[in-house]
């Protein structure tokens, strides 16, 4: 190390020393600085703490000689509230005292004058009195114990005469007797008894209204075009009647009975509702033969006894119309019964209470028990109605007429989906998510096992088993060919219509159910967790609804594999041959004559078009598109191995490109989805045959790394070799 260095260093350090201790001395006098400001803040402090230790000293006495002052005054208050009570209660006792006298001398007068109001307001006053108070508590109580004696002979003598006068009131049914001692029971305390008796008058007159509705509806002509509903009428004034005697007595029995009695009059009423439903719904089922039906239906003697469709219809829609009132009628009771509770249930929690106990009563009641037994019979004639139904559209579906009058589809698709809109819409209606789930499934087991195999027969029945050797022997073009083409295509369309259907259908009724809950919302909302799960399974059911579209899909595919081996490989065939013979070693000359004639156009391009447009007629535009693209697909690998069968010079390979890009646009031209994609591999044939050397293949493998090139290395080696000008060799050494 260098003594230059050493002193260069030496001094660097030197120079550090002296900055260090300047420093040192400036931070040493900034800390006397530091130590005085803390010192004088310390100082501060301290002062202050002593100011605030004074001040809260005086606040502590301060504090102490209010609450003294205050417990004075609370003391003072306790005593004028407890003076204040007596003072209330002994003005009680004055008023009763009053109030008793009042009642006794009044009661009297009353009873005399039959004023039987006046008298039982009396009682009710007198009942209010603390009696026991006044006896031991008055000093006159000799004249409190005659007052109340005399009040007690009253009450029990009022009570014999409310009852008896309710009594012969209801023997001669005058209403407006019984109306005013309905209004007394509640005075005397007796709300229950009151409330039994008038609902007990109120169905004496129902039982009467009924029976004559009944007996009018029994007596009907079976002529009358009115009798497939008549009991579903009978059903209904029953419904309404009851509507009406609460809406009617509701205001009545809250003014008198106060809130709460309401619920307690309309359950009265629900009992016999119960019953005179029940008495209806025996006669309808006698009347209508019912289990007779069934028991013959179940039996297959519907027809022997003369059991027809239309009648099994009408019957249902009566039984949906009964249920749809029935249930109607439920949700009137519970919210009328809910809005009583609403206005004397004190919290929320009593109310809850209280509204479910109004949902298992009514979910127990008569009529909610005959609405599901009702239902179970809807689901057994429904489903005989939709068996029926669909039996008659297979046997008169009329397919061969339909080709012959140039319809497009068969008669079968719209009876079918008739049918099953309209029983599933009747389903859906009836609110029940059981009964709909229920028809749900039927329907979807009868398209699935019935319906599919029923559209496959017909595609497999249309085509006899020697109409492909007739084809191929030049004999399809009698009437009797064109006509199981014609029968065949209409039920290939026939498959496609009954897809579409399907997915209608289960939009259709996705719509219908949410809009039968959305009007049915009082007891849903009553019955919200219930209905949440009827909703799901629902919805679930029609879900499956569409494995019986993916069914008759499978048919459809099915349809379009006969379509192709009876239609379009005989057609394949002939355009593959005709383009077999088209020569493509074509010299200059050769290759403008090419162009001029078109050979291809003529025997390729021109048979097609006579082919799809005749197609195109016959077919509904989903299986056109369908048949289209089947057609391109199978003609493009069947060129493609004639192709690889054939020998080519330059000019041939523009030739061949040539008739590609003439069949693509032909293609485009008759239907909507783009044909490049399907034309790939002919493309890219025809440029690898237009190379003017065999080095140029290089270049199109250089771009097969974008992942467009359809050709393997090996397949374009094989293309090269059909060009007549290559040498094997030259092919060969290409590494590709």
């Amino acid at each position: 190390m260098k003594l230059d260095t050493i002193e260069s260093e030496l001094r660097e350090i030197e120079e550090n020393e002296r900055n260090l201790r300047k420093k040192i001395v400036s931070l040493c006098r900034q800390n006397k600085t530091l130590v005085y400001s803390v010192k004088c803040k310390i100082s501060s402090i301290c002062d202050d703490s002593n100011v605030m230790q004074t001040r809260g000293a005086r606040l502590d006495e301060k504090i102490s000689e209010t609450a003294q002052i205050s417990e004075k005054i609370s003391k003072h208050l306790r005593h004028l509230h407890k003076v204040k009570n007596r003072l209330d209660s002994v003005h009680q006792r004055v008023d009763d005292i009053l109030d008793l006298k009042n009642c006794t001398d009044g009661i009297k007068i009353a009873l005399d004058n039959e004023d039987f109001e006046i008298a039982a307001g009396h009682i009710h006053r007198y009942r209010s009195l603390d009696t026991n108070f006044l006896k031991n508590n008055v000093t006159d109580s000799s004249s409190i114990q005659a007052s109340i004696e005399i009040l007690e002979a009253a009450e029990a003598q009022m009570m014999k005469v409310t009852r008896s006068k309710f009594q012969e009131a209801f023997e001669q049914g005058d209403a407006a007797s019984i109306e005013r001692f309905f209004k007394i029971y509640p005075l005397l305390g007796l709300e229950q008894e009151g409330l039994t008796k008038f609902v007990s008058f109120l169905s004496h007159q129902l039982d009467d209204t009924t029976s004559k509705n009944l007996s009018m509806a029994t007596d009907f002509a079976s002529s009358d075009n009115h009798q497939s509903v008549i009991f579903s009428d009978t059903f209904i004034l029953l419904f309404e009647g009851l509507a009406r005697i609460i809406e009617i007595h509701q205001p009545l029995v809250e003014t008198y009975y106060g809130p709460g009695n309401v619920a307690t009059f309309i359950f009265l009423l629900q009992a016999e509702c119960d019953g005179q439903a029940s008495r209806i719904f025996k006669q309808f089922v006698e009347s209508r033969q019912l289990k007779m039906q069934l028991a013959a239906s179940k039996h297959g003697l519907s027809a022997d006894m003369g059991i027809k469709s239309t009648d099994i219809d009408a019957l249902i829609h009566e039984i949906v119309l009964i249920n749809d009132r029935a249930e109607l009628y439920l949700r009137f009771v519970q919210r009328r019964i809910n809005k009583d509770y609403e206005m004397c249930c004190q919290s929320d929690e009593q109310l809850s209470a209280r509204m479910a106990e109004v949902r298992q009563r009514i979910g127990a009641c008569g009529l909610t028990e005959l609405v599901q037994e009702l239902i179970g019979y809807y689901l057994q004639l429904e489903a005989i109605f939709l068996n029926e139904s669909f039996k008659l559209a297979v046997e008169t579906s009329g397919a061969a007429a339909g080709a012959a009058d140039g319809e497009m589809t068969s008669s079968m698709v719209d009876d079918v989906f008739f049918v099953l809109k309209k029983c599933l819409s009747r389903a859906v209606s009836t609110g029940s998510a059981d009964a709909t789930c229920a028809m749900i499934n039927i329907s979807n087991a009868m398209l699935e096992n019935e319906y599919a195999p029923a559209l496959l027969d017909e595609l497999k029945g249309a085509l006899p088993s020697g109409y492909l050797e007739m084809m191929l022997t030049g004999r399809y073009q009698s009437d009797a060919m064109a006509l199981c083409k014609s029968r065949f295509l209409l039920c290939l369309n026939s498959c496609v219509q009954s897809a579409e259907y399907v997915e209608t259908l289960v939009c259709g009724l996705t719509a219908h159910w949410n809009s039968v809950k959305a009007g049915s919302g009082g007891r849903q909302e009553a019955a919200a967790a219930a209905s949440d799960k009827g909703n799901a399974k629902v919805m679930a059911c029609l879900e499956d609804m569409r494995g019986a579209r993916r069914t008759i899909e499978a048919v459809l595919a099915e349809g379009h594999s006969l379509l192709a081996k009876y239609f379009l490989k005989p057609l394949i065939r002939s355009c593959t041959d005709s383009f077999s013979h088209i020569p493509h070693v074509l010299d200059d000359d050769e290759l403008i004559v090419s162009e001029t004639d078109d050979e291809f156009s003529v025997k390729v391009i021109a048979p097609v078009d006579t082919f799809v447009n005749e197609m195109r007629q016959l077919l509904l535009a989903s299986n056109f598109e369908k048949l289209v693209s089947n057609f391109t697909d199978m003609l493009l690998v069947s060129l493609e191995k004639a192709l690889f069968k054939m020998k080519f010079s330059r000019n041939g390979g523009l030739a061949l490109d040539r008739e590609m890009r003439s069949l693509a646009q032909y293609i485009s031209s008759v239907t909507e989805w783009s044909v490049r994609a399907k034309f790939q591999r002919m493309f890219q044939i025809s440029s690898i045959l237009n190379l003017e050397q065999v080095e140029e293949v290089k270049e199109l493998g250089m771009s097969a790394a974008g992942g467009a090139w359809k050709l393997s290395p090996s397949e374009m080696k094989q293309v090269l070799i059909l060009r007549d000008d290559f040498s094997a060799e030259s092919i060969r050494k290409i590494v590709l």
